[in-house]
């Protein structure tokens, strides 16, 4: 079995939009490059404040990765739901 590794610089943008008290909207996109030909990812969901520190997210991932180089290939495609729980310290 073969294996890689690599670096990849990236710029990326994050939006979260308010739509009630305790809930937001978040968007967040990013590109990238370099070590593979070409890296994305984009991610689309909701936040809901617990308190103060702790937020409750819930959403919707998705990551494509294309590396070729002489004799590794690795073009992969991933999505699907996530759920967290994120700590402001």
């Amino acid at each position: 079995m073969k294996s890689r590794s690599w670096v990849d610089g990236f710029v990326g943008a994050r939006i979260q939009y308010p739509i009630a008290p305790q809930w937001s909207l978040v968007g967040y996109a990013d590109l990238g490059g370099g070590g593979s030909n070409f890296t994305w990812q984009g991610i689309a969901g909701v936040n809901y404040a617990i308190s103060p520190t702790m937020t409750a997210r819930f959403g919707y991932r998705y990551l494509k990765i294309d590396y070729d180089r002489s004799d590794f290939l690795y073009n992969m495609a991933t999505g699907g739901p996530y759920a967290g729980v994120g700590i402001r310290f």
